[in-house]
């Protein structure tokens, strides 16, 4: 769990609000980096759904 989702605000298609992270998020970090960088060799196998 990545935590609580708060001050959610939809307009049409886009969604934001502020994630209130958990202990566990540091294990993401990862993961999102390689989501967002675009020089980033991301390859979704080396990640679990754990």
């Amino acid at each position: 769990m990545l935590g609580d989702i708060d001050k959610i605000n939809v307009e049409g298609i886009w969604v934001n609000g502020e994630i209130l992270p958990s202990k566990n998020m540091e294990s993401f970090n990862d993961f999102f980096e390689g989501i967002i960088d675009e020089d980033n060799k991301f390859e979704e196998e080396n990640f679990s759904e754990e």
